[in-house]
């Protein structure tokens, strides 16, 4: 016997037939009846979706069946002062324990733009949330046992982190070698390196060069100390990477000719640099047939304070969603 009626089909198939409407019209679909409303409940039809935290009262968003697959949360995406005042201590702690649940989740947004100090976090908790992420962005302060444990799950490869941020005083106690073996195994690394020590950097510089089947492939330095490293080590380790930047960050002329060197060479791995100087000092000495190589190969590779003004741009490593895909 055919079926005559959409009502007859078997709930799995409309489920895969609810998969393939847009959005907005999936929303419109759970308005129709209570039959469709209840079978618009299934996670799977709402993965896509992106569901803004403002404030306490919205996270029961969070525990409701429809959200508990989606990949992304917006912490305050469209915060003001007045939401910002509202958090507690107690608020953000019970975020976390709402968040737990979300095993798919890979993005939690806005994080960034708050002054926090996550401290009042349990580390456990925390780093369970944090390793699920794709993306991270650790601006904020964390606590020294709260960072050690997240920086022994990203060195045992106990998370998903594809892209980090670090900075402030998220790095501040971190044993070197801890540091390095858990920023050689992101893909992509931003290095805040006003808390970031000497020592961290040279263990980082010798991780990617003694454990070049790690993940890290793009290295981002703003306001790191490297100028006192020994240069061949700079020049080999930064060869070993794909995509390597510097701002704010005092690279030698010795650094600059061992990076150069290596680059043009048959050997370096390096697609694109670009080096950030306050001024031309430190290609005095450099070889003009080396400078070229180097040109030819990358384009303009470097640019200092004269050629821009004063005016610095940043390259933005986070993907910014598609409003469309939120829900307040």
């Amino acid at each position: 016997m055919s079926l005559s009626r959409i009502k007859d089909l078997p709930e799995e198939m409309m489920v895969r037939i609810f998969q393939m409407l847009p959005g907005q019209d999936l929303k419109t679909m759970m308005l129709v009846c209570r039959a469709w409303k209840v079978m618009g409940e299934d996670p799977t039809l709402w993965t896509w979706l992106k569901v803004t935290v403002n404030s306490r009262e919205d996270f029961l968003k969070l525990k409701m069946k429809r959200f508990q697959l989606i990949q992304a949360v917006n912490v305050g995406w469209k915060f003001n002062s007045k939401h910002d005042s509202q958090w507690k201590e107690q608020d953000w702690a019970e975020l976390f324990k709402v968040m737990l649940p979300l095993q798919k989740l890979k993005r939690i947004h806005g994080l960034e733009f708050r002054n926090i100090h996550f401290s009042f976090v349990d580390p456990e908790l925390l780093v369970t949330v944090f390793q699920r992420c794709e993306e991270l962005d650790l601006g904020n302060e964390l606590s020294l046992e709260q960072s050690e444990h997240l920086f022994s799950a990203i060195a045992e490869n106990k998370s998903n982190l594809k892209n980090i941020y670090l900075g402030r005083e998220s790095t501040v106690g971190i044993d070197p070698q801890l540091f390095a073996s858990a920023v050689s195994n992101v893909s992509e690394v931003f290095l805040y390196g006003l808390c970031i020590t000497q020592e961290q950097m040279v263990a980082v510089f010798e991780a990617i060069i003694r454990e070049e089947e790690k993940s890290l492939r793009k290295l981002s330095m703003f306001s790191c100390t490297i100028e006192d490293i020994e240069p061949g080590l700079v020049g080999e380790a930064l060869n070993r990477l794909e995509e390597v930047s510097s701002d704010d960050t005092h690279v030698t002329r010795d650094q600059i000719r061992a990076i150069l060197v290596r680059a043009v060479g048959d050997q370096s791995k390096l697609k694109r640099i670009s080096l950030d100087l306050y001024s031309d000092d430190g290609f005095d000495h450099c070889d003009p047939g080396l400078l070229k190589m180097a040109e030819d190969k990358f384009g303009r590779f470097y640019h200092w304070e004269e050629d821009i003004d004063g005016n610095s741009s940043y390259e933005d490593i986070s993907e910014e969603g598609d409003d469309d895909n939120i829900v307040e």
